[in-house]
């Protein structure tokens, strides 16, 4: 027996192991005077398991009213479909018998492929907005091509204004990022403490805002070339 019931449970005494009892009222038992104590363990669901450890040759469970049974079954996964063959020997064994499985980690498949789609949804959203934003670049840069062929006489590095199309494009991109990763973490934590759930990953939005980034680079590298035509001092024309 687990060492708290030995605060209730005397041995040599009768303990009252079945509150439903019979006609002749509750069950009660003899503990046996040579029963030890011993430290209560944590079982796979992480309670602490408590109470009265008996064997079949120490107690007839037929004497039990309410007596259930739980039985744990280690499986070997790498067999096909081997939940299945649990599932059909509980049920030839008893039709009601409810079979529960426990796994370290356990993903739905629907929950799996909704986390897939919204990462699709939100990749084909940022090359929506990487091909708005570059659109946007370009007719600006061909809007100021007088004023970058001034400043390219003048001696202002080509460098410099290519740097310039990437903070152009970097601030309002990396200012999104910021706000969208503190909103999303801020909305998980709270749902993580309403539902009293643990967070496992927090870290998913990585490849998120690592597409971000990337569309910083794309925008900017598809810039480029436009702009360096630009740059030329052809630019200063006029007619």
């Amino acid at each position: 027996m687990s060492d708290w019931v030995d605060k209730a449970a005397r041995k040599g005494e009768q303990v009252e192991i079945d509150d439903y009892g019979t006609a002749d009222g509750p069950v009660r038992w003899t503990l046996p005077a040579s029963a030890r104590t011993v430290v209560g363990r944590h079982d796979p669901h992480g309670e602490e398991t408590t109470g009265i450890l008996a064997t079949l040759g120490a107690i007839d469970p037929a004497t039990l009213p309410s007596a259930t049974m739980v039985l744990q079954v280690k499986i070997d996964e790498s067999v096909p479909d081997v939940s299945e063959f649990v599932r059909n020997a509980a049920a030839v064994i008893d039709p009601s018998m409810r079979v529960v499985a426990l796994n370290s980690t356990e993903r739905d498949g629907r929950y799996a492929s909704i986390q897939t789609a919204l990462k699709v949804g939100g990749t084909a959203v940022l090359l929506l907005m990487a091909a708005s934003m570059l659109v946007q670049q370009l007719e600006q840069l061909r809007e100021r091509r007088r004023l970058l062929s001034v400043l390219v006489a003048f001696g202002t590095r080509r460098s410099t204004l290519g740097w310039s199309v990437l903070w152009q494009t970097a601030i309002p991109v990396g200012v999104g990022l910021v706000v969208a990763v503190a909103g999303g973490l801020a909305l998980g934590w709270g749902l993580s403490w309403m539902t009293a759930k643990p967070v496992s990953d927090w870290w998913l939005f990585l490849p998120m805002a690592g597409a971000g980034a990337s569309v910083i680079l794309l925008v900017t590298l598809l810039s480029l070339p436009v702009l360096w035509r630009l740059m030329r001092p052809d630019g200063l024309r006029t007619e």
